[in-house]
């Protein structure tokens, strides 16, 4: 079975930068929205797993992107789970517009965690055996590796205040924010060509996320914390 599972996506105006570019908050609300119904499907999502206090966390992500798309334009999103590395189920994703053409691509990193007993699983172990049975899968980048914790001099410090719309049925600050986070740290008119971004601890409701960031000619590097954690780190480059 090679045939990834698709949804497609009507920009909306609330999904539009000022230049009416899509967010990159958007595009991980995309990905995050298909993993989510193709999970169901194939019998390891929500529904499937709540009841064993098991969860999935995105523990890494990389795109690469060729195009931001415009509002009011429609993107497809393909996903396809990829196989296992260590402890981490990969899946895939493509986004392309309407006529096929290519946006952007991405690699993802998921932990499969017990909820009750606060350790991770072995997702090969509990999902290989209910997982399609893919040949050859395309990974658009294999390995994700650990990023940098510090950065040695910063262009911008800021805090979060993480509200209730920040937070998902998980109690923490959902995936998707940490890219806009991201993308305030970038700048206005500024769009990545590549980014990774590695999650680390959880962060919940009513706590202070302090960044820093430095961003230059060459590209980004974005740090988060709040207490004496660190919450993410995110690394990329510019589109020419």
């Amino acid at each position: 079975m090679n045939t990834p599972y698709e949804e497609q996506f009507l920009i909306r105006f609330s999904e539009g930068n000022r230049h009416a570019k899509l967010k990159l908050k958007a595009f991980f609300d995309y990905a995050q929205q298909v993993a989510a119904h193709h999970a169901e499907i194939l019998g390891v999502g929500v529904q499937t797993l709540r009841p064993k206090n098991q969860v999935w966390l995105l523990s890494r992500i990389k795109f690469q992107f060729e195009d931001f798309p415009e509002i009011e334009q429609t993107v497809r999103v393909q996903t396809y789970p990829a196989g296992f590395d260590r402890l981490f189920a990969i899946r895939e994703y493509r986004f392309l517009t309407q006529d096929g053409d290519a946006l952007a691509k991405a690699t993802s990193n998921w932990l499969l965690v017990d909820t009750e007993k606060q350790r991770i699983l072995s997702a090969k172990r509990e999902c290989e055996s209910i997982m399609p049975k893919l040949v050859n899968p395309e990974i658009a980048f294999p390995l994700l590796d650990k990023l940098p914790h510090t950065i040695e001099s910063t262009t911008l410090s800021d805090q979060y205040k993480i509200r209730d719309t920040m937070v998902d049925i998980n109690n923490h600050l959902n995936n998707a924010e940490y890219a806009a986070i991201v993308q305030n740290c970038i700048g206005v008119g500024k769009y990545p060509r590549t980014l990774q971004l590695n999650y680390q601890n959880a962060v919940p409701e009513n706590e202070t996320l302090n960044v820093q960031a430095k961003v230059d000619g060459q590209g980004f590097h974005v740090v988060g914390t709040f207490e004496d954690k660190q919450a993410f780190q995110a690394t990329g480059t510019f589109i020419a």
